[in-house]
């Protein structure tokens, strides 16, 4: 082996993990370049370079921010989630760590022993990666005695992420499109669910932070005889904090009509950070609908819900709807909200969702809200098996909206 190793020039530095972590990184190596095995020419240990392709893909960030924010509060699985994830795991761990140069070399096993708990193996891993999940985990990183990084959670964050990369893998489907939205009603929605919780509990600290300093202030100045109100001008939020604009007409992780107030909710973990205006009662499709339209194909699914919507304008949109339309209209004129949506989502124009609803825009998205959910229940009813095909969308439509009273 060659000499300094610990030394030189190269973005590939070493880390001590666990034999367990190896085989989830050899995992999500594969995934990301296709390559499973590589070896550093330097060193001769295991090299994980295809880790960057990984951590620069902003749902796998989320999927490790996600581990991260459940272990530290002890997150429970649901049922559906623990079964998928134990399965996939299972598989994982069965498999062989094959052997590489470094793992005969006496300089390489002394440096190994000095690893924390089960992370006595060396790996080389990009310095992004290091980085990122130094600063994602939120703790004083450690080191060995010989300065090489030590992280508290990689066992368990690998573990996660890896068996929902692989699971998600398994639905046959391309991993930076569309498979963590095929992927979102298990183990990779799960994560994003708990780094949505992350988020917020980082805003809401430091919202209360911000009130602190404010409150403090205003007593040395109130004690000086000085008299100025401690209410905030303005709540800190995941959008002001960035400098961008309030997002009052909502957001839209589950899906949902526009109307001028905030909708929050559990779900995957898309940053909504694309803000325009949008017009009341205007229905959002959330990212994974449009996706499990398309069978896991975003482009697909797009275009099945616009054969919807030209169903609606061909079939549904009758003289009788667009008069009720224009009417409600003319009584509560339509105003443009403030929106932040994603990459992925799709609009449905209220005369569309008004029409769905046979002139109802209250029942058209009530018809849309039942459609979504009642896709995705589809979607899981096989468990982590490959998820069932769509449903002819308009079909699909007419089932429900028969439920809601409408003949069509």
């Amino acid at each position: 082996m060659k000499q300094n190793i610990l030394q030189g020039k190269s973005e590939l530095i070493p880390v001590h993990v666990s034999r367990e972590e190896i085989k989830f990184m050899d995992e999500m190596q594969k995934l990301a370049t296709g390559h499973k095995e590589t070896v550093d020419q330097y060193t001769g240990l295991r090299a994980y370079p295809g880790m960057s392709t990984v951590i620069a893909n902003p749902e796998s960030q989320r999927m490790f921010k996600g581990a991260i924010h459940a272990i530290k509060t002890n997150a429970l699985m649901p049922p559906e989630v623990q079964k998928a994830y134990e399965s996939t795991r299972n598989k994982i761990i069965k498999k062989k760590v094959p052997t590489v140069p470094s793992d005969k070399d006496p300089q390489v096993k002394r440096m190994m022993s000095v690893g924390d708990g089960d992370d006595k193996e060396l790996v080389m891993m990009p310095l992004d990666v290091v980085e990122f999940l130094d600063k994602a985990e939120g703790t004083k990183k450690k080191k060995s005695r010989l300065g090489l990084q030590e992280f508290a959670f990689f066992d368990n964050i690998f573990d996660m992420v890896g068996s929902a990369m692989a699971s998600a893998s398994k639905r046959e489907h391309h991993f930076w499109g569309d498979i963590i939205g095929v992927g979102s009603m298990l183990l990779g929605g799960w994560l994003n669910k708990q780094a949505d919780d992350q988020e917020e509990e980082e805003y809401r600290r430091k919202e209360q932070e911000q009130r602190q300093r404010r409150r403090e202030t205003a007593e040395r100045w109130n004690r000086g005889g000085l008299q100025i109100e401690t209410k905030l001008p303005g709540a800190l939020n995941r959008y002001t904090q960035k400098g961008l604009r309030e997002p009052v007409g909502g957001n839209f992780k589950k899906g949902g009509m526009v109307l001028g107030k905030v909708l929050k909710g559990p779900g995957h973990g898309q940053e909504d950070l694309i803000h325009k205006d949008i017009p009341q009662n205007t229905w959002i499709h959330d990212a994974h609908t449009v996706a499990n339209w398309g069978n896991g194909t975003t482009e697909h699914g797009q275009k099945v819900i616009e054969d919807l919507e030209k169903f609606a304008v061909k079939k549904l949109l009758t003289p009788e709807v667009k008069q009720r339309f224009k009417e409600a209209v003319k009584e509560k004129p339509l105003v443009k909200v403030p929106c932040a949506v994603a990459n992925g989502e799709r609009e449905t124009p209220p005369i569309i969702v008004a029409a769905l609803g046979g002139g109802s825009n209250d029942k058209g998205a009530n018809i849309l809200r039942d459609m979504t959910e009642s896709l995705r229940l589809h979607k899981i009813s096989k468990g982590h098996k490959l998820p069932p095909p769509a449903p002819d969308i308009i079909h699909h439509y007419k089932r429900t909206a028969h439920k809601h009273g409408m003949e069509v």
